[in-house]
């Protein structure tokens, strides 16, 4: 069989024919291949990977609007670039009043990707390749929530189980359970999606088929709020669904076999307890994986009955009225055991808010104690920290990437945090109003968009994938995730190509070669990025290895190609410390300082290296940029030296 037939023939099997094919497959292979590439290299989540996929994408993109005579952007593409391009650029801009440019630049890096990927999947897009897309997001999801719960119940394959951080909850490949959380509740929204609403039988099989052990992987995660944004997500596509009736009764149809595999995956203690033990875990693995697979095997029987009984069994109103009355039994009865269990509305909502303030379980506990708790785990902390922040920085916020700036310097005790954990809070404190305007106008325009198209099925399950993402990025930090935030660009795209109504008109060649040579610059731009960033991460790996004088190469490579930055320099100075070099070393760190004034690290590393009078002033300046830090890591004398001695 040629390639060619071989397309032709996964063309036929979802339902496409001839030109459909030619035309649909590039940028389902694209949102495929974007979205697994990303989730497979730590979520994407470290500087030394944006440069790179903006260069990748960026040519793709130049390729489609070169060589692709229908490369097209209608009114509503252009509105969603143009509100991520405003983003970028208000996010470069902040540089000029932020108290060092190298955290807006890094910032910008990492925008570049969501921009290009964007513009390259609407430019591909053909009309009706809707479909297609979310097809693609869907397939490189399910993939990679299958590695993830393998790497769970068959930890003996991977020589892998947990780690000190995680404490049991399952964060591979992503690097961040929680990320993952969000990234299967995505799956699994647009799985059940397909299952309801697919217009393929063999589609609607293999969404139900993969939902068992796409919601068990995002069980393990223990992340509530994936969890509950999910549901949310579910809701809010079935409340616009004008066949909601027999949407959520094939939802109910598939759910006994998703909480069977649950149910036993909840059972096994050693999955769910962080430190238990390759050798344990695979012991409850195992029966599970085959658990989970007769699930999903049963899950894709069931809904091929489904169908079966649609097509031959006609259903009256008298079984409709039945069918709502039982609904609504169903839903009083779920309200009255709610009041008798947790009492009185007001009194559930005092509970709830007492319970997202109260302390979270013990970290080495069986994790499925979180499933019972509602705590926010240190969140208010952060959510007030960044409101101290507006209050300091109203107009303008103090630049974006600072936050953990301003929380290293002013957090009440010594909790690590790099962000807010809330896209909305921190981009109101880094980038003021206007940031938090463009950040709402992203996830708010899709979703205006797809309520006008809610009759569409794709758009229908794309927009449920879509609200778990907007929701669940108000209290974590999905958007430093670019594998979380690629999915969620793919099913926003999906919806504003499902409003091409018509063949849009081709671009013009002069808005053709404007774009090409906006992308070439990006491109640079990015590979001058891409090559600093790499090169503080070779260094980085080198001192972990010993490698001091590679370290000490590459370190010096990040200096010459990212000159605004003083990670470079840190990084030389780490490496010539290794080598016994104490004032070269000195030397790069004194540098770096003058870079960024506001490093506690590249201080406190200069403390190091030198003596007094200077090592002094460098803990003094450490010790005011993070006070916390810097008194943990000094002696007694040190500390009254410094005023460090009371509770500060």
């Amino acid at each position: 069989m040629t390639a060619a037939q071989a397309v032709e023939r996964l063309g036929a099997l979802a339902g496409l024919r001839g030109r459909a094919v030619v035309d649909h497959a590039p940028v389902a292979v694209l949102t495929f291949a974007s979205v697994l590439a990303l989730a497979s290299n730590d979520g994407g989540y470290f500087p030394s990977e944006w440069g790179w996929s903006t260069v990748a994408l960026a040519w793709v993109c130049a390729i489609a609007i070169v060589l692709g005579r229908g490369a097209a952007l209608v009114r509503e593409d252009r509105v969603l670039l143009g509100i991520l391009a405003a983003i970028t650029a208000w996010t470069a801009a902040s540089a000029l009043w932020a108290d060092a440019v190298q955290a807006p630049v890094l910032e910008v890096e990492r925008t570049l990707v969501y921009v290009v990927l964007l513009g390259a999947i609407l430019v591909m897009a053909r009309v009706g390749s809707a479909g297609a897309m979310v097809a693609g997001a869907a397939l490189a999801g399910v993939l990679v929530s299958g590695f993830a719960l393998v790497t769970r119940l068959r930890p003996d394959l991977f020589g892998l189980y947990d780690d000190p951080v995680a404490h049991g909850r399952l964060y591979q490949p992503l690097g961040y359970w929680n990320a993952l959380g969000i990234f299967t509740a995505m799956t699994a929204a647009l799985c059940l999606g397909a299952a309801m609403r697919a217009r393929t039988p063999w589609i609607r099989m293999a969404g139900a088929a993969a939902l068992p052990a796409v919601v068990s992987t995002l069980f393990f995660t223990f992340s509530r709020g994936s969890m509950m944004t999910l549901a949310i997500g579910v809701g809010v596509s079935l409340a616009l669904d004008s066949d909601r009736l027999r949407s959520l009764a094939i939802a109910l149809a598939l759910a006994p076999w998703v909480v069977v595999a649950v149910g036993d995956a909840r059972l096994q203690g050693a999955l769910a307890r962080g430190g238990a033990g390759v050798h344990a875990a695979s012991s409850e693995g195992r029966p599970l994986l085959l658990v989970i697979a007769l699930c999903a095997a049963a899950s894709g029987a069931t809904m091929w009955a489904v169908g079966v009984a649609e097509r031959r069994v006609t259903f009256g109103s008298a079984v409709r009225r039945a069918y709502l009355a039982a609904l609504a039994v169903a839903g009083l009865a779920i309200l009255a055991g709610a009041i008798a269990v947790y009492g009185s509305p007001p009194h559930m909502v005092s509970r709830v808010r007492h319970a997202l303030e109260a302390k979270g379980p013990a970290k080495d506990v069986n994790q499925n104690v979180r499933l019972e708790t509602l705590s926010l785990n240190g969140r208010p902390m952060l959510w007030r920290s960044a409101l101290a922040d507006v209050g300091d920085h109203p107009v303008l916020g103090s630049g974006a990437g600072t936050f953990e700036q301003y929380w290293n310097e002013h957090r009440p005790r010594n909790y690590v945090a790099r962000d807010a954990h809330s896209l909305y809070l921190e981009r109101l404190a880094e980038q003021g109003p206007l940031g938090l305007v463009l950040v709402l106008a992203l996830v708010l325009y899709p979703i205006a968009v797809a309520v006008r198209l809610r009759r569409d099925p794709v758009v229908l399950t794309a927009l449920g994938a879509f609200v778990a993402f907007a929701l669940h990025a108000g209290f974590d930090w999905d958007w430093e995730m670019p594998a979380v935030v690629s999915l969620g660009l793919v099913l926003a795209a999906a919806i504003l190509v499902a409003a091409r109504s018509e063949l849009p008109r081709p671009l013009p060649t002069t808005a053709r070669t404007g774009l090409v040579a906006v992308l070439v610059l990006v491109g640079a731009v990015s590979f001058v990025g891409g090559v600093g960033n790499q090169a503080v991460s070779a260094s980085g790996d080198a001192a972990d290895r010993g490698d001091y004088a590679k370290a000490a190469s590459e370190a010096r490579i990040a200096t010459s190609w990212a000159p605004w930055s003083d990670q470079g320099w840190v990084a030389l100075g780490a490496a010539l410390v290794g080598e016994g070099k104490r004032d070269e070393a000195a030397a790069a760190l004194r540098t770096a300082t003058r870079k960024d004034p506001y490093d506690w690290i590249a201080w406190r590393r200069l403390a190091d290296v030198t003596i007094d009078p200077e090592r002094i002033h460098a803990l003094r300046m450490s010790a005011e940029l993070n006070p916390k830090a810097t008194r943990r890591s000094l002696g007694h004398e040190d500390r009254v030296r410094l005023g460090l001695t009371g509770n500060r």
